[in-house]
């Protein structure tokens, strides 16, 4: 598709343009042209002819006859209509034709050797109008003789002599204008310019002028030209050697962009700038914002701080002096350390009555207590059955891992299956087939030394090339190749009887003209030499034989200006490859500048290998490709440096990295391990240190996190959802930091428990699980929640990672609160018998084991938590983490969107050689594809003219509208006009021509005979194809369009369809109609994630206006539109995800803290406060937005609930006097938990995964893994603590009043914050009252 479409499969067009010294016009039904002002001549001075008729026949056609007489009449009714079809412009002011110097003969001569010349032009009746004029003035004017002469006539033997040689002067003014009306024609079917191939080597339209373009088709070196004629553009009467003057002939022209005749078009925008409006400027970036000096985004934020900053400090400061101005009692009271019934009584009185909210809140929480103590209950009396279910829930979960599939393909992974651009590539794929899998290898020289290209000559040509042209390389080059071509690989099948077949690239490669040619189609400069080493020895000697006038450098520059060349002027060889596909010198060459490809530094050599719709049936493909890799990898590299890649190499890379990977994963959760099995137990004495350690419970906290990943794998297996790569390595982590914190609490709450003497230890069990039980149920659940929501992103890889987080940390919950608790119980028991850790036969030392707190959290308590709760800190801590905050909101709009390739790779890949070689060499984008939808029908003329590109069509059609986007590429990103099988066919198909390119057979019409057919002349007879307004009748339209697709280019024809369009225009209802087709131009070269995007929201906005124009949906695509859709909206998916999880927890979090809105806000606003300073690490980091950080933001909004909830839950249920006091108690009895629980754990495993060799893990994992957990500690453990003591949520009045009647109760005073709560939940004897 892209090498069909992008190789111009056309021959050399103007075949003989000059073979009878002019060009066949076939006007048709035109009016008379304007006739245009000729030079005037001396009428004293007669002017003779220079030749008339035809006298010998040579080997480029037939020699006329020399003549110095005067003009003769035609005398012939045919000859009178003849001339006046090709050269209406030298009719007489009366419409008669004058006397002429050439006769009938001459003129059929000129029809039927110029055709193919009118099928390239005839899109520009401007440009066709003025090449007639100039070619009919040089074969029948009849003031020759003024303005040329014959500058050598050979005589023959039999009397009769011809001219072998002409001169020809012509003036300036009218070679220019006729040149210039032409130079910007294009060619539709390879997206080139027609003068590219007209003017020989010079060949670029930026490089030729019009006295090489006249004087290349002059030259009998082109292989076309009947004889020699040298044009001498220049002004004035001039002189030849012998003294006789000329007046250079000077006819007016026609510009591009005037019509020629009375019912003819001008040229339209897409063949003549002039036509063109005026180009839109380019858009002009927004200018970056600036105050005073500073960045708009800092200056603001400054300026906020400043003023919350002043605003705070002013309220400090007022606060401070009330207090020291003599403090109230009830101040005195606010702030009391501890609560006791005076104070209860004195709180109770000074506020309102209790809410509906607070009743109903306190309730609710006491609710949730009750059954998470009878639960914990039931866990710990009944271990066995409780264990026995979770594993053979477990088992019957994990179960699922028989249908447990891996997504690779990156298209399933980043495109959702609904997306625009996924929609568009099926709609493609379906229709014209999946794109081109490309092998491809760029090669420089080590030896950079330039090589002379030394002709025994002195034209310019003579001059130093650069070191790629060097011989010895160019041959290495043909023998990496022939090697590749001739690879042969094993696959196997089952057909044959030893079970395999061999396969060589001749089975996979691409074959553009494939059943006529099947040899594969190679993008290289081999092909410019047939891909014969040999053909490097050719040399073309000058007429004579005495030096050397052209070598294989100037064949390579030939083709590389000229690639569509059948002959060079100088090698004897044609350009076009030996599978009939052009070789551009864009991607032949790297390295050049403009057109200097004598200049490039790399040679690149790219093989297209067919892509099946069907992915199974691409193992030879795969097969092939695998040995090439091997063979380029052990490939000797003492003369060149090699850089290459396959179709299938990202995805081998990516599959070898994370293989190589799993030592360094498994030993960062080897570390974690270690740790959690240390650090549970208590050692408080070495004698009991085996029996109070918590290695087996450790362990089996962890196994248990791994079953939960394990069951909700099998689950999504069981329901057909494919796990991916970014599943494997994150969830563990994920549910490993959320398991582990719930642990640590679990453990550590029953660890610093003091039971009552009559309680047993499933009592104690019981009533520790009832009190953090609501805890872990307020995390785990605001995860799950927050999880399933961000299931709603429309990536997939973001959709199936938060599907399978979702259900692995609900699943871990359930396992927690059951069989841990059970475990728990057993471990409980085991260590209150005195027997040692994981060896529970063994009885150790009976000492009691000591309770006290452990070091972590006798250092929070008693140290750290006055310390952070101070005055003067708590100050420094809400300055910091406000200026923090707004730090980041200035940069977060600044982080950069999309995903450098390079970092999915391995260090030690090949594949980065090879994408570093591609941004310095590679000189052209990607092929994007114009697709039309079925629905418009072709044969009715308006609508033709609302696509097509010629003469007559609309200036807002289709194709003007990527033509118009081509001329401001630099922004656009759309490199080159749209290649156009409408504009082709109507050529194709136009009448009137000697030898027209739509024939059929004569016995039997409904057959096509094309133009490579033998004897067509006699076989064959033109289609019967009626014209309207320059446009097939609707019924010939759909007659023959099934030909034009089956045709070969030909030198006789070279808009057939069949290389160009076979594949891109689908015929439909027993061609009747034409369904989906497409026009395929090119991207200008991008390298950023920015440019790529850029690129697709340009191609965007070029098809959605063709269609509100059309009323048939046109949409574009290439084959990178899949990956780079996604940062079109991968912001507002952030933002989107982001929200919707914050608003789960927000949820989650007021129901479950007992309709607390106050306590709901506060944690959603730390989460997103940790969430927005992780925005802006990645921002520091240069850490990229796209799905990966994305998944990386969604889990940490889901581990900053860890660092938050637990905090925030103990606040919010403390009685505790005053905020101060409330946070401390909260900080006190949970921030060692978190501390140990979570970032501890997690930042020794992380510190591993630094070590990695990929720089996907170190950027993606170790840098965001690490930013989230030490930015939440900090604002769990540092920022919460701080705000809680100013804005936490009040002291639920309800609690307070519960708190009075069990003080009453009880007759005594409960001082301690953890009796009064463990007094909630205690019931006498462990049973509840």
């Amino acid at each position: 598709m892209d090498f069909s479409s992008s190789c111009s499969y056309f021959l050399l067009l103007f075949c003989a343009l000059v073979h009878a010294q002019g060009v066949s016009g076939a006007w048709g039904s035109l009016t008379k042209p304007r006739l245009p002002t000729r030079t005037a001549y001396d009428a004293a001075d007669p002017a003779t002819c220079v030749w008339y008729g035809q006298c010998s026949s040579g080997p480029q056609g037939m020699l006329n006859c020399p003549y110095n007489g005067p003009p003769r009449p035609i005398n012939s009714s045919e000859g009178e209509a003849l001339f006046k079809e090709l050269c209406p412009t030298m009719l007489d002011p009366d419409g008669q034709v004058p006397d002429l110097c050439c006769d009938y003969s001459q003129l059929r001569a000129l029809q039927t050797q110029t055709d193919n010349v009118r099928s390239m032009i005839s899109r520009c009746p401007s440009c066709l109008q003025n090449f007639f004029t100039l070619y009919c003035e040089m074969t029948c004017s009849p003031q020759q003789s003024k303005f040329m002469y014959a500058k050598e006539i050979v005589d023959e033997k039999n009397g009769t002599s011809f001219i072998n040689e002409l001169a020809v002067y012509a003036d300036p003014e009218f070679v220019g204008g006729v040149f210039n009306s032409c130079r910007s024609v294009q060619f539709p079917s390879s997206n080139s310019l027609v003068i590219d191939v007209m003017c020989g080597t010079a060949g670029s339209n930026t490089a030729c002028t019009p006295q090489q373009w006249v004087s290349y088709m002059g030259n009998y070196q082109n292989g076309q030209a009947p004889f020699q004629i040298d044009w001498n553009v220049t002004a004035g009467p001039v002189q030849n050697s012998t003294g006789t003057e000329f007046v250079p002939l000077a006819v007016n022209s026609y510009a591009c962009n005037v019509a020629p005749t009375n019912d003819s078009s001008p040229c339209s925008c897409s063949d003549c700038v002039d036509s063109c409006p005026a180009p839109e400027p380019p858009p002009v970036p927004a200018p970056p914002c600036y105050i005073l000096g500073i960045d708009c985004a800092w200056a603001v934020c400054v300026f906020i701080y400043c003023g919350l900053s002043a605003g705070f400090l002013a309220y400090v400061i007022h606060h401070w002096l009330r207090q020291n101005s003599g403090s109230s009692s009830s101040s005195l009271r606010k702030e009391s350390p501890s609560r006791s019934l005076e104070d209860v009584d004195y709180i109770m009185a000074l506020g309102t009555s209790i809410s509906k909210f607070e009743e109903a809140g306190a309730r609710f929480d006491d609710l949730i207590q009750k059954f998470f103590f009878k639960w914990g209950l039931f866990c710990a009396q009944h271990t066995v059955i409780v264990l026995l279910g979770s594993a053979v829930l477990l088992v019957a979960c994990c179960c699922g891992w028989i249908f447990f599939t891996v997504t690779t393909d990156p298209v399933e992974l980043w495109s959702s299956p609904l997306s625009r651009a996924r929609t568009e590539k099926n709609y493609f794929d379906q229709h014209f087939g999946r794109f081109y899998r490309t092998e491809q290898i760029i090669i420089r020289p080590k030896n950079t030394e330039p090589v002379f290209n030394a002709l025994d000559t002195t034209i310019p040509s003579n001059i130093s090339y650069s070191a790629i042209f060097r011989p010895e390389f160019l041959q290495e080059i043909f023998a990496m190749e022939e090697h590749l071509l001739n690879l042969v690989v094993t696959v196997p099948d089952k057909s044959q009887a030893s079970g395999s077949r061999n396969v060589t690239l001749q089975d996979v490669c691409f074959q553009p003209l494939t059943p006529q040619n099947k040899n594969c189609a190679i993008m290289s400069i081999t092909q410019y030499f047939q891909s014969n080493v040999t053909n490097l020895q050719m040399t073309q000697m000058d007429p004579d034989g005495f030096f050397t006038w052209a070598t294989y450098i100037d064949h390579a520059m030939y083709c590389a200006n000229n690639p569509t060349a059948v002959k060079d002027l100088g090698v004897p060889l044609p350009c076009l490859g030996t599978a009939g596909a052009p070789a551009f010198p864009w991607v032949v060459f790297g390295g050049f500048e403009g057109v200097g490809y004598g200049n490039a530094t790399a040679l690149i050599v790219t093989f297209p290998v067919n892509n099946p719709l069907d992915a199974g049936k691409t193992e030879e493909a795969l097969a092939w490709e695998k040995a090439a890799i091997s063979y380029l990898k052990a490939y000797p590299t003492d003369n060149m440096t090699i850089s290459f890649m396959m179709e299938r190499s990202i995805e081998d890379e990516i599959q070898r990295e994370s293989q190589a990977d799993v030592a360094t994963v498994l030993l960062s959760y080897l570390v974690m391990f270690v740790y959690i099995t240390l650090t549970l137990g208590q050692y408080g004495n070495w004698k009991r240190c085996l029996i109070d350690s918590k290695i087996t419970l450790g362990l089996a906290g962890v196994l248990i996190v791994f079953a939960s990943f394990g069951a909700s794998v099998g689950f999504y297996s069981y329901c057909g959802l494919p796990a991916t790569l970014i599943i494997i390595e994150v969830i563990p982590f994920l549910v490993l930091a959320v398991g582990v914190d719930n642990i640590f609490i679990l453990v550590q709450t029953f660890q610093r428990d003091q039971p009552d003497s009559r309680e047993s230890i499933e009592d104690q069990i019981a009533r520790v699980v009832g009190k953090v039980g609501p805890s872990m149920l307020l995390t785990s659940l605001s995860e799950s929640c927050c999880f399933f929501i961000g299931a709603l992103s429309t990536m997939p890889a973001v959709k199936i990672f938060s599907l399978y987080a979702a259900l692995a940390v609900l699943i871990d919950f359930l396992l927690q609160i059951s069989c841990f608790v059970s475990l728990m119980t057993l471990d409980a028991k085991r260590q209150d018998s005195s027997r040692v850790d994981f060896f529970c036969f063994i009885k150790g030392s009976k000492k009691t084991t000591d309770n006290s707190p452990g070091i972590l959290y006798r250092f929070v308590s008693r140290y750290y938590t006055p310390f952070i709760t101070s005055k003067m800190v708590r100050v420094l801590v809400l300055l910091t983490f406000t200026g923090w905050l707004l730090a980041s909101i200035a940069v977060i709009n600044k982080i950069n969107v999309g995903f450098d390739q390079k970092i999915s790779m391995p260090e030690d890949s090949y594949v980065l050689n090879y994408f570093e070689a591609m941004d310095d060499y590679l000189g052209v984008g990607a092929p994007v594809y114009f697709v039309v939808e079925d629905g418009v029908n072709y044969t009715k003329v308006k609508e033709q003219n609302e696509i097509c590109s010629g003469s007559g069509c609309d200036p807002g059609s289709l194709l003007a509208q990527v033509y118009h986007a081509s001329r401001g590429a630099a922004w656009t990103k759309i490199a080159q006009p749209a290649s156009s099988w409408l504009d082709d066919y109507i050529s194709w198909l136009t009448p009137g021509q000697q030898n027209p390119c739509c024939q059929v057979f004569k016995n039997n019409t409904s057959l096509f005979c094309s133009s490579s057919e033998a004897n067509r002349t006699e076989l064959c007879t033109p289609c019967n194809v009626t014209f309207a307004e320059r446009r097939p009748e609707p019924g010939d339209f759909m007659k023959y369009v099934e030909f034009f697709l089956s045709d070969n280019p030909t030198i006789s024809c070279p808009k057939g369809g069949h290389a160009a369009y076979g594949q891109g225009v689908k015929v439909i209802n027993h061609n009747e109609s034409v369904g989906a087709s497409y026009f395929m131009s090119y991207h200008s070269v991008c390298k950023t994630s920015v440019e790529y995007t850029e690129a697709l929201k340009q191609a965007h906005a070029v098809a959605d206006n063709v269609t509100k124009t059309l009323g048939v949906r046109v949409f574009p695509y290439s084959v990178f539109y899949v990956f780079y859709e996604q940062y079109l909206t991968v912001v507002m998916e952030t933002v989107e995800n982001l929200s919707y999880s914050l608003a789960a927890i927000f949820v989650v979090t007021f129901i479950l803290l007992g309709l607390d809105w106050y306590s709901a806000v506060v944690v959603v606003f730390t989460i997103a406060m940790i969430e927005i300073d992780l925005m802006a690490v990645m921002y520091w980091w240069n850490i990229d937005l796209n799905a990966i950080s994305l998944v990386n933001l969604v889990m940490g909004v889901g581990i900053s609930v860890e660092f938050c909830s637990h905090l925030v839950r103990a606040f919010a249920v403390s009685t505790q006097g005053g905020r101060v006091g409330r946070a401390q108690d909260a900080l006190s009895h949970m921030g060692s938990s978190v501390l140990s629980g979570i970032t501890l754990t997690k930042f020794g495993g992380i510190i591993v995964l630094g070590f990695s060799h990929s720089q996907i893990f170190r950027i993606y994992y170790f840098r965001m893994y690490l930013s989230i957990v030490l930015i939440g500690a900090a604002h769990g453990l540092v920022f919460l603590p701080v705000l809680l003591t100013y804005i936490g949520p009040p002291v639920n009045k309800r609690r307070l009043q519960d708190q009075r009647d069990r003080l009453f109760m009880g007759d005594q005073r409960i001082d301690s914050p953890s009796e009064i709560h463990d007094d909630l939940s205690k019931p006498p004897h462990g049973r509840l009252v």
